[in-house]
């Protein structure tokens, strides 16, 4: 870091890793897959690919480097496997392309070093950062990586309302939907200052927990093709039109070939210019395929230019049962959160025969199947009991959270005390239901107080292994106390939509917010309360103004690790975690929650034990493949 007062050092971090460097008089060197492109022309030599500083990937620069027990420098060649249950998402690439800004050893809020962004200061109030891009780091097309991507996310994205409705959150004052925009300042081709006009302590963890490209850039030079303002009308037109839009729906357009690590495994992404270790560069069939990217700014301490592994596919399966025997029959290189529990023993058998190792986290880095309650749901009779705490109080006693945690995590979970109520106690349950005048009729069925029948829809669907064993579970502990609960399936990619669009009135989800200290502010809102939080986040442009009880949850909680110092988030979050669990906002079952992987033998840098979120929060350019 440079330039740092002893107060941030502080109070911002509590430690600051310093990354590697090579020896000197190392030369780079490069994959033989890319050895005839140079010498064909296609390619400059491998030093004029990488930037001046590239980062140097070694044991303790990698995120939660401690479980990292036996690395080693890595050999080039082979292609990793990967399964999907999403047509354009695959969760494993997500998070090896999704490059961040700033990067965390820990991942804990602290030990940041520097990754895109090679380096940063911070004034002494908290009101301005400045960045520092690595000089000569390029696209995956060979374009250099300057302000004026920078600029152009600011400006032409950000700036742009038809593209982003509302300046984003994170780039307004403490994290907060009323702050003020932050102003940027271009200091030269690598170098920039973001200034707000109020303190933001927690922006650098903020930085370290949001994909680049969701924030900070865009390949400017092959977006400006698809721009309103800046591509030639009657190429957009025709582009538009291929892509079934009209030319005054450029921005949906725009939006479907920016560049994003979410749509990675879509024909879409095929040619859009990454930052990332590998590029989409084929679609065939249900089958994604990924590339070495040439321009990569990665090396190893030998020199050896990353990734090491040359390709990467992605294979989509319509159902668990498919990806189930893709592992099964060694198809797959790295499972995800793809082993159903239940069926932990099964895997182990093939474990045993030699295809894989099962690699336990200790704790997943999210939360694992909850109940989400719409408090914005389109419907008068039930906005008129979810908004009172005694129906969602009746609804958390009726559920067994043992039985949960048996039944559907087999052990590898305990029930939620930090999180919810979970007395097991249906008889209180009924007791809460028939004081807010929810009785039952003579078919048994709980009304709604003014007497109307009481129909309640659960959403569920096979995103997760744990979501339809849970959606049965908790439809039956409902009906028990006489609410009629109907089960409703919903296909995986089709799931956020309907929640975004308020559509949903209860479901099965996740959480990372009550986990994973990165992401304290992903307690998923519009999953709970749609037209509240569009409200709050658009600042009165759409939705409807909140209860008084989300008001506060949105105002005083949901970003409130986003602007306190270092050694204030921890208790910050633990009171976070209380204002959800003392108004039960959601009812999360299950916490602590171990997930069994299966890693392929061949692959070797993959942490064999410990920590969470070891998938989640780290490139994976330093895998290699050992045959």
């Amino acid at each position: 870091m440079k330039k740092l007062s002893m107060l941030l050092v502080l109070v911002l971090v509590a430690a600051l890793l310093t990354t590697p460097s090579l020896a000197e008089g190392t030369t780079y060197t490069q994959a033989p897959m890319l050895d005839a492109k140079v010498e064909g022309g296609e390619l400059p030599p491998v030093a004029e690919r990488l930037p001046e500083e590239p980062l140097v990937v070694a044991p303790g620069v990698v995120s939660y480097a401690e479980y990292f027990t036996d690395y080693q420098i890595g050999k080039y060649g082979g292609t990793m496997k990967s399964v999907r249950n999403s047509a354009t998402w695959d969760g494993w690439l997500w998070c090896i392309l999704n490059e961040f800004a700033i990067e965390s050893v820990s991942g804990e809020g602290k030990d940041f070093y520097g990754n895109v962004f090679k380096d940063w200061e911070v004034s002494d109030d908290f009101t301005t950062y400045t960045f520092y891009l690595r000089k000569g780091m390029k696209w995956s097309d060979g374009e250099d990586l300057t302000t004026e991507d920078v600029a152009w996310k600011f400006e032409k994205d950000h700036g742009n309302e038809q593209l982003t409705s509302v300046w984003p959150t994170m780039l307004r004052t403490g994290n907060k939907a009323d702050g003020t925009p932050c102003t940027l300042e271009v200091l030269d081709d690598y170098s920039f200052k973001l200034t707000f006009d109020g303190a933001y302590p927690g922006f650098i963890l903020l930085c370290a927990s949001n994909g680049v490209y969701d924030y900070f850039v865009a390949p400017a030079h092959y977006m400006k093709d698809f721009h309103i303002e800046t591509a030639d009308e009657a190429e957009l037109t025709a582009k538009c039109e291929a892509n079934g839009y009209s030319l005054d729906q450029w921005f949906s357009l725009y939006e479907l070939y920016d560049n994003t690590a979410w749509d990675c495994a879509a024909a879409n992404q095929i040619g859009c210019p990454t930052l990332g270790p590998w590029m989409t560069v084929s679609m065939d069939g249900s089958t994604a395929t990924f590339e070495r990217n040439p321009y990569y700014w990665k090396v190893d301490a030998q020199g050896q230019q990353l990734p090491y592994v040359d390709y990467m596919t992605s294979t989509y399966c319509v159902d668990k049962e498919a990806i189930a025997v893709k592992i099964l029959g060694g198809e797959v290189d790295y499972t995800y959160e793809w082993i159903p529990l239940n069926e932990i023993g099964l895997f182990a058998q093939g474990a045993e025969a030699g295809k894989y190792k099962i690699v336990t986290k200790t704790l997943l880095h999210r939360t694992g199947a909850d109940l989400y309650m719409n408090f914005t749901y389109e419907d008068e009779n039930w906005r008129g009991v979810v908004n009172q705490y005694d129906f969602r109080a009746a609804i958390a006693y009726a559920l067994d959270n043992a039985e949960i945690c048996d039944s559907v995590y087999f052990g590898f979970g305990v029930p939620g005390d930090n999180y919810t109520i979970t007395e097991y106690n249906p008889e209180k349950a009924g007791e809460l239901l028939d004081g807010i005048g929810m009785t039952k009729g003579s078919d048994g069925w709980r009304t709604y107080p003014n007497g109307e029948p009481c129909e309640i829809e659960l959403a569920y669907s096979q995103w997760m292994t744990t979501y339809e064993p849970t959606a049965v579970l908790v439809a039956e502990y409902l009906r028990a106390i006489g609410l009629n609960i109907k089960m409703k399936f919903v296909d995986n990619d089709l799931m956020d939509t309907l929640q975004y669009a308020n559509d949903l009135q209860m479901s099965i989800n996740f959480s990372h917010g009550p986990v994973y200290i990165q992401s304290t502010a992903d307690y998923q809102p519009y999953k709970m309360a749609a037209n509240y939080y569009y409200y709050w986040l658009n600042q009165g442009a759409t939705g409807e103004e909140p209860s008084e009880l989300l008001g506060t949850w949105f105002n005083d909680y949901l970003y409130s690790c986003y602007g306190v110092a270092a050694e204030e988030i921890d208790a910050t979050h633990q009171k976070q975690i209380q204002f959800l669990k003392d108004n039960l906002l959601a009812i999360m079952p299950v916490q602590d929650i171990v997930q069994p992987c299966a890693v392929a033998n061949r692959i070797m840098n993959f942490p064999t034990e410990g920590g969470y979120n070891l998938d989640d929060c780290r490139a994976g350019e330093d895998l290699w493949i050992n045959e």
